[in-house]
């Protein structure tokens, strides 16, 4: 029978699994851009999206003994990830700012009257604005991103669908009005 090689990454997570704190800096460092992208879509203030992005690589750290499966790293880490993102969403909510535009979304502004997809993106809810980054802009599946969101496949669909009705309907507003 023949053996099949593991990849350096597999190498890496296994040995991370172990303990080995190198081999996870490593892991963390290759899905340090990829998780900051996810946790900016959510979150915006770029305080936050640090915080996000260091908790939740301290709670993979502890967490790791309960990853599954070594090829869903990835999915396992993101899932992580969106669920600190929330948890600090459900935490400023509790929080009763003064003045709305304490920290305006440098990102997004646009002093023209028109929309951008960013824009729209920006103003969905939560739940909707996660999934429509999640399938459009990383590419993920449906399959994955009910893993990582922890809901049906039949839900992803359904928030994507009514995503972009919304977005079309925001774009369409400013370009026909």
């Amino acid at each position: 029978m023949k053996r099949v090689e593991k990849s350096s990454r597999e190498k890496d997570i296994e040995l991370a699994r172990k303990g080995d704190d190198r081999a996870f800096s490593k892991i963390i460092e290759e899905e340090l851009a990829y998780m900051y992208r996810i946790s900016k879509s959510i979150l915006h203030r770029e305080a936050d999206v640090e915080d996000g992005v260091q908790e939740t690589v301290i709670k993979a750290w502890r967490q790791l003994p309960t990853l599954r499966d070594d090829k869903y790293f990835r999915t396992w880490l993101i899932r992580i990830l969106i669920n600190q993102c929330n948890e600090i969403l459900r935490k400023q909510k509790r929080i009763v700012l003064t003045d709305e535009n304490l920290y305006p979304s440098e990102e997004f502004a646009d002093s023209s009257d028109r929309v951008t997809l960013k824009d729209a993106i920006n103003r969905l809810d939560n739940e909707l604005r996660t999934v429509i980054i999640l399938y459009y802009f990383e590419d993920l599946s449906y399959s994955e991103i009910a893993y990582i969101l922890g809901i049906p496949e039949g839900t992803v669909k359904s928030r994507l669908s009514r995503a972009k009705n919304r977005l079309n309907k925001a774009l369409s507003d400013r370009i026909g009005g």
